[in-house]
């Protein structure tokens, strides 16, 4: 299954007669190594292997993009190097016993990863979270195929969007878990007559105006209804995020900095796709309010000399 272009990747993406910056995360599903975004070359912003969803297979009709309410994480390269899963399910979801911490641990051993390293680090927290996943999501999931459908939700509220302008939207969806012959529980929703496993979704960071301040309500909720058409959006960008009142928290500096992670890729109003860093210093987000706020990105596109 080949995966789209960077040039057919721009043209799902590209906000419409630039009038906004659009700043992503395109989760990877390739098993090779990371990509590596190069500033300002349109044609060549992602290295090999493109760091894209399955968009491939949700064409085809086979899968779907990952809903709100579906939070456990697709399969990764970690997962099948460290922790017992298949290459073939790189990208999706499914659920999976997890191995013991002393069979990660040998596994890890036998690649010659030893304790302390970056990659034993990465491959502890991966597994920890598929213990909790497997605790709580597949406890979740298993309920919901026993009552074959869940009821999900497009969290508006959740983004401090004005009831009055959208309140939350929600949908109720038929479920199943399908076991596999790799031994997943590989969880399916019944979409336009099929049953289509879930892949990952574009985590979109920031949509603003062409020089970083806030959109209106109207403005933002328009954005995204058009972005569910053009990318399969299922959720408000983090930006927006508000957690328990608080508009600026630690889960939310972790998104717009990629856990200082170079880099994440921004839609320029110019056309460009650019490799930006979020510029905390300038931004100033212990300041921010809900409409009121500025993101800066290194290496972004700027609207003007001095501006």
């Amino acid at each position: 299954m080949p995966f789209p272009s960077p040039s057919r990747l721009d043209s799902l993406l590209r906000p419409y007669e630039g009038t906004r910056p659009f700043a992503f995360k395109v989760w990877s599903v390739d098993a090779g190594p990371s990509p590596t975004l190069v500033p300002s070359m349109e044609e060549q912003v992602f290295g090999h292997p493109p760091r894209i969803v399955l968009l491939g297979a949700c064409e085809d009709g086979l899968a779907v993009v990952k809903p709100y309410w579906i939070k456990t994480k697709n399969v990764s390269f970690v997962d099948v190097e460290y922790l017992g899963y298949h290459s073939d399910d790189i990208g999706k979801v499914v659920l999976r016993n997890p191995l013991t911490k002393a069979e990660v641990e040998a596994n890890l051993a036998k690649k010659g990863i030893k304790k302390g390293t970056p990659q034993y680090k990465d491959a502890i927290e991966r597994w920890n979270t598929r213990v909790k996943e497997w605790k709580t999501e597949a406890r979740d999931m298993k309920q919901w195929n026993k009552d074959g459908k869940v009821k999900g939700k497009w969290p508006w509220a959740d983004h401090g969007v004005n009831p009055n302008v959208r309140a939350d939207e929600y949908s109720t969806v038929h479920f199943k878990l399908f076991p596999d012959k790799r031994g997943n529980l590989v969880p399916k929703v019944y979409v336009k007559g099929k049953w289509k496993f879930i892949t990952g979704d574009i985590d979109l960071i920031a949509i603003t105006k062409a020089d970083g301040t806030a959109l209106s309500d109207l403005e933002h909720v328009g954005v995204l209804d058009e972005l569910k058409g053009l990318i399969g959006a299922q959720h408000p960008e983090s930006a927006t995020w508000v957690n328990k009142g608080k508009f600026w928290f630690k889960a939310k500096r972790g998104y717009l900095t990629n856990e200082g992670e170079c880099c994440l890729a921004q839609f320029g109003p110019d056309g460009k796709i650019r490799a930006v860093e979020f510029d905390e210093k300038l931004s100033d987000p212990e300041n921010w309010t809900k409409l009121r706020y500025r993101i800066r990105w290194k290496g972004g596109y700027q609207t003007g000399p001095g501006q």
